[in-house]
């Protein structure tokens, strides 16, 4: 009797590492374009068909639905907002304002705290909107 006694080399099938690749791949791509830098307190913002984002060295002042004034999450009162802008304005002469406000928020509100940046120096103010309905 003759016994048949060929060993087979061992190889590595490709086609299920390239799928594993491709996965991990697709997940690591995923995951950067979803992730997104939010300096503000989120708010429900309103909404507009022609907004634009342009978000470089900016500073994020934010206007909650209880009228509480945020710069970049730290809370300031209105008596104190224009002394602290201005310390933003002379770490960076070019900086640039964006202004979210809650819609339920008085129109007054939302002018006098606009009316503050202006006044601190910050010339590049835009108000945020959202890019859908709520």
């Amino acid at each position: 009797m003759k016994v048949n006694l060929k060993i087979r080399k061992s190889r590595i099938e490709l086609i299920p590492l390239l799928d594993m690749i491709f996965l991990v791949l697709v997940s690591f791509v995923y995951t950067f374009l979803s992730m997104t830098i939010q300096k503000g307190i989120p708010v429900r913002l309103p909404f507009a068909l022609s907004s634009i984002e342009d978000k470089k060295e900016y500073l994020i002042v934010t206007i909650t639905q209880d009228n509480v004034i945020y710069i970049n999450k730290k809370k300031v009162s209105i008596e104190d907002l224009i002394s602290e802008l201005k310390i933003y304005k002379n770490l960076n002469p070019e900086i640039k304002a964006f202004l979210n406000a809650d819609k339920n928020v008085i129109y007054n509100s939302v002018i006098e705290v606009l009316d503050s940046i202006r006044r601190a120096g910050i010339e590049k103010v835009s108000l945020e909107t959202s890019d859908h309905r709520e």
